[in-house]
């Protein structure tokens, strides 16, 4: 009982905090007529908003070990948290359908990663210029990179074919979502669209 009372508050905790942060953001997106997405790695969706009033929301997976936090260094298999916004968009990556890039790692991540050695201030300085050009950071430093929004996944057992979308979480560290809902995304959602994860 102690548990499910502990569970529950923490929850709505969680989601009062929420819609004061997203209210602020779609409001700005909506007064400058510009699109934004939210990703909510607790309720494990991204929302876009196309800055119009009309919202699209769908279900998404993340890196396989993102439940333990956010993303800080390369390999650690966990989806970032923080604002980025989309740098790249590909037809195809990695065979996945559609790509989106962010720009991770961003300032923020870059100063962490000098704070804890795992980048140079060459690698520091590089981040950073990216950012202010509003084009994508170096993706070959400690930190990782090369981390956005794509299509699921098709693994061939035997004769066998299972799509891996977004009923579970199995990504490197990007966000998946499924093939028809990357479409629609993709059509509707410019470079420089700004992107909270949370």
């Amino acid at each position: 009982m102690k548990k499910t009372m502990l569970y529950l508050l923490i929850t709505l905790t969680l989601a009062s905090c929420k819609p004061a942060r997203l209210e602020e953001n779609v409001e700005a997106a909506e007064q400058n007529n510009k699109p934004y997405l939210l990703v909510s790695k607790f309720y494990d969706n991204i929302t876009f908003y196309n800055g119009l009033g009309e919202t699209y929301s769908f279900d998404a997976a993340f890196g396989i070990l993102s439940r333990l936090g956010t993303k800080k260094e390369r390999g650690d298999k966990k989806t970032p948290e923080g604002e980025y916004y989309i740098c790249d968009k590909r037809p195809s990556s990695s065979g996945f359908n559609k790509f989106m890039q962010i720009n991770y790692p961003n300032p923020q991540d870059a100063k962490r990663g000098l704070e804890q050695g795992l980048i140079n201030e060459y690698q520091y300085d590089s981040i950073r210029f990216a950012h202010r050009k509003g084009i994508c950071p170096p993706s070959n430093t400690n930190l990782g990179g090369n981390i956005g929004i794509h299509g699921e996944k098709h693994i061939k057992i035997g004769k066998l074919t299972f799509k891996i979308g977004s009923f579970v979480d199995w990504t490197e560290g990007c966000i998946a979502i499924d093939n028809p809902n990357i479409e629609i995304l993709y059509r509707r959602v410019p470079e420089n669209t700004p992107i909270t994860i949370e």
